[in-house]
């Protein structure tokens, strides 16, 4: 009988672990949404500042992109 109960609470933290993971990976999207917003009004400004808002702005999304990668990946094993 302690098997299964066993089982269960493992598969339970399992569902949990993965419920998480997804939650994270909306978290990451909302971000990843906000930093195109910022994306477009660097390029609407223009200019030395316009373009060093960009480039980090486009970095933190490459960031944001691997990190959402990895977890659905994660998702996937």
């Amino acid at each position: 009988m302690l098997p299964s109960i066993t089982l269960g609470l493992e598969s339970s933290a399992t569902m949990g672990w993965r419920k998480e993971v997804r939650e994270i990976i909306a978290q990451l999207e909302q971000q990843r949404s906000r930093l195109e917003q910022v994306l477009i009004g660097a390029r609407r400004q223009g200019g030395p500042e316009g373009e060093r808002l960009e480039a980090q702005a486009r970095a933190r999304l490459r960031d944001i992109d691997q990190q959402i990668d990895d977890l659905r990946a994660s998702l996937e094993e």
